[in-house]
C-alpha cells in the first residue's frame, strides 16, 4: 500500500519535468469548457420552481432534528440516566451481537470497502423496491 502511495507522489512530482505541462492541461480544460455544443445534444429546457414550505413538512424537519437531539443525548448520558443494573443487563444481552460484528470487521481497508458496497446494494435495492422494480416474475 505505501508502494502504492509512493508511485502516485512520484508521478506527481515526475509532472513538474514535462515541458509545458500546466500551459498544455490549462489549454485542454478550456478546450472543453468552451468546446460548441450542437443544439441536438443540448437537453431539454427544465422550468424551474422553488421548494414549497408546508406545515407538515416545518414539522418532519423539526421532529427528525429533535429525534437525533434525543437519541444522542440519551447515548451519551446513559450511564447517569439508568440504573447500573439495566446497563449490565443491557450489556449481557447485547455482548454477543457486539463480538459478532467485532469478528465481521477487522479495521482493514478491504472490510471498509465491503461494508460499504454491501451498504450501496442495500440502498439500490430499497430504491429499486420502492420505485417498483422487483425482480421480474
Amino acid at each position: 500500500m505505501v508502494a502504492i502511495a509512493g508511485l502516485l507522489v512520484a508521478a506527481g512530482l515526475l509532472t513538474a519535468f514535462i515541458p509545458d505541462f500546466a500551459g498544455d492541461a490549462r489549454d485542454a480544460a478550456q478546450r472543453f469548457i468552451t468546446r460548441p455544443v450542437p443544439p441536438t445534444e443540448l437537453p431539454p429546457a427544465a422550468t424551474a420552481h422553488s421548494p414549497t414550505i408546508t406545515f407538515r413538512s416545518l414539522m418532519f424537519a423539526v421532529g427528525s432534528v429533535v429525534g437525533a437531539v434525543v437519541v444522542a443525548s440519551f447515548q451519551l448520558f446513559r450511564h447517569r440516566l439508568l440504573p447500573a443494573r439495566l446497563l449490565r443487563a443491557q450489556e449481557a444481552l447485547l455482548r454477543p451481537t457486539y463480538d459478532a460484528l467485532r469478528r465481521l470487521h477487522s479495521g482493514h481497508v478491504g472490510d471498509y470497502l465491503a461494508w460499504m458496497m454491501v451498504g450501496f446494494a442495500v440502498l439500490a435495492a430499497t430504491f429499486g423496491l420502492s420505485l417498483g422494480l422487483g425482480p421480474a416474475r
